[in-house]
């Protein structure tokens, strides 16, 4: 981007060409990607219990894409004499972010440490180590300049501070704390409310196509010639993979191609787990953890479920895509189910009726206990 700056008066059209320097930009929402700091201000809510209490050197200016969009359609409305515009907000330092985060959320902010002594001393120790980008930012850590931003073009706006920008999505839980709040302030002491979720969100990094990877090994083959669908499995496939990272031992009399015979299987499930096991991405492990069956599965219809089910480890979300040969992909989307922060609550006692390693399963009896 640097050099192409240096170039661009060499262009016949130079004197007519604004250039624009966004600095930090918070974007995103359900139909676009989040910018990298929209992304890491989720981080940042979801640690704030133990963030609020910490602060480092350091200040940098913001904008949001809502803002820089309306700042580009008054300049190409709007004859201007300057031809290069740093946008963004008025400075705020690292401290100082944290503090409006926790305002918004109605945290409240006793002390704060300053850990920049222990990452100084961090730097020296790994100063051949540190990425020549990192190392520049952290001599250079008082990001400032003179920006503009809508207020400088007499444009409104809600986006100029952190409290604005975070405004719509706390609003969205408000909304939803709301509605909980009107259906339970409606009930009697009598009366049964149950809330229940199978599965929580997380933020997703990248998909990891699972047969992919089983191709990759030799554990899934699919017939020579044919398109890259399950039903064309041959013969030799050992397993293969059903979303939502469900793992099938490809066992003879149990699938129309068939072949792994019974006494064979221990083998197989072995070393499947074993390269799910060994499977890194930037040396931080893909896979959490590994179930088979009769860890998770009981009842009459136990032989219909899958040998192996994987369980993801925070921003991998595993994928049974067949056609493809690429092992991680990204897409539009920016979120996962994640399995911990499933929950069941009831407003009623009834920790002597949980029984251990209660599931999903279990809820329909449990109600019909304590209603």
């Amino acid at each position: 981007k640097y050099f192409c700056y240096k170039k661009l008066p060499e262009l016949k059209i130079y004197d007519r060409i604004i250039t624009l320097f966004p600095t930090l930009v918070f974007a995103g929402d359900r139909q676009y990607p989040y910018s990298h700091i929209s992304r890491d201000i989720c981080k940042v809510i979801k640690w704030i219990d133990i963030i609020r209490f910490f602060k480092v050197d350091g200040s940098f200016h913001f904008i949001h894409a809502r803002d820089v969009t309306l700042i580009v359609k008054h300049l190409l409305e709007n004859e201007t004499e300057q031809s290069n515009f740093v946008l963004g907000n008025k400075s705020i330092t690292a401290g100082q972010f944290i503090k409006e985060i926790c305002e918004c959320l109605n945290k409240k902010v006793f002390f704060q440490i300053n850990l920049f002594p222990l990452l100084k001393m961090l730097a020296i120790f790994l100063k051949n180590k540190f990425p020549s980008w990192n190392l520049f930012c952290f001599q250079n850590r008082y990001f400032r300049y003179k920006v503009v931003n809508t207020s400088t073009f007499n444009i409104k706006s809600d986006y100029q501070t952190i409290r604005g920008i975070l405004k719509d999505f706390l609003n969205h839980f408000k909304k939803i704390d709301e509605a909980i709040g009107d259906i339970a302030s409606k009930i009697n002491e009598n009366d049964l409310f149950v809330m229940l979720s199978d599965h929580g969100f997380e933020l997703l990094d990248e998909n990891v196509n699972i047969n992919c990877l089983l191709k990759e090994k030799g554990f899934l083959k699919i017939k020579e010639g044919s398109q890259q669908k399950l039903v064309n499995i041959d013969q030799s496939t050992k397993a293969f993979a059903l979303d939502p990272a469900r793992i099938y031992i490809n066992e003879k009399n149990r699938f129309p191609e068939g072949g792994i015979k019974k006494e064979d299987k221990k083998e197989v499930i072995d070393g499947l787990k074993d390269i799910f096991n060994a499977l890194e991405r930037n040396g931080k492990k893909v896979i959490r953890k590994i179930y088979k069956r009769e860890d998770i599965y009981d009842g009459p219809y136990i032989e219909s479920a899958p040998d192996l089910v994987l369980v993801g480890n925070k921003g991998f979300n595993l994928k049974a895509k067949v056609d493809t040969d690429t092992l991680y992909e990204k897409n539009i989307f920016k979120g996962k189910h994640s399995q911990d922060d499933a929950f069941f609550l009831v407003n009623k006692k009834c920790d002597l009726l949980i029984p251990d390693g209660f599931s999903v399963s279990d809820v329909i009896g449990l109600l019909r206990n304590i209603s």
